[in-house]
């Protein structure tokens, strides 16, 4: 008898998705007060995240279009500011593989660079020598 293992602890209820999140949090708030609320947030995130906040501004745009389509099912992630933002950044990952794919490289891919330059080189050689600490 004593040797049995014990049950698995069961999560708690306050954190089941079967049961209603209590008042105030994201679970309780219509789409339009959760898109005012993280719209801004998300797309600084994407920006930050592809360099581009031209592209983050489209890609914060499509995410919170789907997660409006699906609010019933998005509504009751643990995070659905962090669903719509990695739905944001794999519209903008699937953009610049379509981008890529679709431009031909530049003319000049194959041009010669430039010899760098002697003091350049002079001053880098320099600062590998020095011990880590003073290289700061």
């Amino acid at each position: 008898m004593g040797n049995h293992p014990a049950a698995p602890a069961r999560a708690p209820e306050a954190l089941s998705p079967d049961r209603p999140a209590p008042p105030g949090t994201h679970r309780d708030l219509p789409f339009e007060q959760f898109y005012r609320e993280h719209v801004d947030r998300i797309h600084r995130a994407l920006a930050l995240a592809v360099g581009n906040p031209a592209v983050a501004r489209e890609a914060a745009d499509e995410a919170m279009a789907r997660a409006y389509a699906r609010w019933d099912r998005v509504r009751k992630l643990d995070n659905p500011a962090g669903w719509v933002f990695r739905v944001g950044l794999n519209w903008a990952t699937s953009w610049w593989r379509k981008v890529r794919r679709e431009r031909p490289p530049a003319d000049d891919w194959q041009a010669p660079v430039a010899a760098p330059d002697p003091a350049g080189l002079a001053a880098r050689s320099a600062l590998d020598r020095l011990p880590p600490a003073s290289a700061r």
